[in-house]
């Protein structure tokens, strides 16, 4: 019985949190960018960036009024291409 004790208190407990920490921290990393390209792929938002193309000169210039307007992290933006639908489809996977 103290044998079987021993065997079972020897075991670090700490590395049982280890896979629920990782998971916790990619979690709190995609959420966000998951959520964020889900709604500015919508109608509403792709006019609103169609409409901020055709008048901005860059892809900041539009990272930042779309931050500002729908106070969203939308720092995973890269350039023009990734306000697509379909590359932000791509960011939901």
């Amino acid at each position: 019985m103290d044998g079987d004790y021993a065997i079972q208190s020897n075991f670090p407990l700490a590395d049982l949190l280890k896979p629920e920490q990782e998971y916790q921290k990619i979690y709190q990393d995609t959420m966000p960018k998951i959520r964020a390209a889900g709604f500015l792929r919508t109608q509403a938002i792709q006019e609103h960036i169609e409409d901020l193309m055709q008048h901005s000169s860059g892809v900041s210039e539009i990272k930042s009024a779309l931050s500002r307007c729908y106070q969203i992290d939308v720092s995973f933006i890269e350039c023009m291409d990734d306000l697509t639908p379909s590359n932000l489809a791509s960011f939901m996977q």
